[in-house]
């Protein structure tokens, strides 16, 4: 009798995708429904540039790399959050600095960031970046979060894991800051079984985590590295699944929309209760 917030929702399309890529041979990472599939997120989020990974974990680790966030830095991010999004701190070494959430949409406080910005910039201990939540599908306050990460010089990392679909004034959720991370966990808005993708209005940031998350393999016939790299790239696979599912993101972003206001319909009139 348990009410899921967030259960998978696939069907037909999904298994004809998938047995596609499955008859086509490219079971292996990679594969044209991996290439297709960037194209058809970037597309709706409204940014130019897409990589598909194992993880919207991945996605954030990527991101925090590729900004510049390494050992002993700081980062500020919600204290209401998945643990992923401290956990991806923690890979770079980083410290997780919490600031609360706000009452109206339990994001980031965006008069707490000015505040704890300002004093930092007093001492000369500014944050290597700053990394808002978009929570349950509800975009933070990016107009204020940008404008004064701006003003600091600090950069912008979107943890857009649950919001697929939504936006925030004309934009979508995924295209604030340097660049955001999507996740296609099976409790998600739409599910590959696993899955994330890293996307960025900037091509050398999407090109740079393309390039670590197949383990930073150098262009040559042979195996050669020069750098540490990931296993994070996602199968064509799951790639199939994820572009099934995409079809039906408007449907299941007016489902979500409709629930949202059955309740408050139905408390409207409760004493107490405000949303």
């Amino acid at each position: 009798n348990r009410i899921y917030l967030s259960p998978p929702d696939v069907g037909p399309v999904e298994r004809e995708l998938l047995l596609d890529a499955f008859d086509s041979g490219w079971i292996a990472p990679l594969g044209p429904h991996v290439d297709a599939f960037e194209r058809d997120v970037a597309a709706p989020v409204g940014v130019p540039y897409a990589v598909a990974l194992s993880s919207g974990t991945a996605a954030l680790h990527l991101g925090l790399q590729i900004l510049g966030v390494g050992r002993g830095d700081e980062v500020i991010t919600s204290t209401l959050t998945f643990a992923a999004t401290a956990n991806a701190i923690c890979y770079r070494g980083a410290l997780p600095v919490f600031l609360d959430v706000s009452r109206d949409s339990w994001n980031l406080d965006p008069d707490l960031l000015e505040e704890e910005l300002s004093a930092r910039n007093r001492v000369n201990r500014l944050p290597a970046a700053v990394l808002p939540v978009d929570l349950y599908g509800q975009c933070a306050d990016y107009d204020r979060i940008i404008a004064i990460c701006d003003r600091y010089g600090v950069p912008v990392l979107e943890d857009a894991a649950e919001a697929l679909g939504a936006s925030y004034g004309s934009s979508h959720a995924g295209a604030f800051g340097e660049c955001a991370a999507f996740s296609f966990n099976g409790n998600k808005i739409i599910t590959t079984s696993g899955g994330g993708m890293l996307v960025s209005h900037r091509l050398d940031i999407v090109e740079r985590a393309r390039y670590l998350s197949t383990q930073a393999r150098q262009p040559a016939a042979h195996y050669e590295h020069v750098d540490i790299g990931f296993n994070y790239r996602m199968s064509n696979l799951l790639a199939a699944v994820g572009r099934g599912q995409l079809r039906g993101l408007p449907a299941k972003v007016a489902r979500r929309r409709a629930i949202n206001a059955r309740y408050r319909a139905a408390f409207a009139d409760v004493q107490g209760l405000r949303f």
